[in-house]
């Protein structure tokens, strides 16, 4: 059985009899593009690197784009962040990622942030159980929720 499980979609009230759930950090999502590729307002002139439909992030990102009417012609689709910076980097396109994926590329310029997402329901939740055995767990939670709450160096 395991003790510790970590995911990004939080399970329906249904499925958490006897588990608890803690949020241990909120998922940033930013729209990367290389620095030669300049997108129109609407981003039509631009291909996008998106997340399939069954991935958590899809949701996020197809509001983001209806809420700014922005229309891009989708080029690639994967549920893979890391995969979907690598095609932004080489396609030329825009994809939009949690920053911690595009963060290598940002530091060696292979990217640039042309848009932050407002956090929405994006995050890494703990699940584990609600026991009297579940003790040692529960503080290794409350250890990953306040290190992820301490500040650091955003890129």
């Amino acid at each position: 059985m395991l003790d510790l499980v970590l995911c990004e979609i939080e399970p329906p009230e249904g499925m958490r009899r006897g588990l608890q759930t803690t949020v241990v950090d909120r998922t940033q999502l930013v729209a990367i593009a290389p620095p030669a590729v300049q997108p129109a307002a609407d981003w039509k002139n631009v291909g996008f690197a998106h997340y399939r439909p069954s991935s958590a992030y899809r949701w996020e990102v197809s509001t983001f784009l209806d809420a700014h009417g922005l229309q891009p012609r989708i080029v690639a689709e994967s549920d893979d962040s890391l995969f979907l910076v690598e095609v932004s980097v080489r396609s030329p396109c825009v994809a939009i990622v949690p920053r911690s994926a595009a963060k290598e590329a940002l530091l060696d310029g292979r990217v640039r942030v042309i848009a932050e997402l407002e956090s929405g329901g994006v995050a890494v939740h703990a699940l584990y159980q609600d026991n009297i055995a579940a003790g040692l767990t529960r503080s290794a939670v409350e250890i990953l929720v306040r290190a992820h709450s301490e500040p650091a160096a955003v890129v």
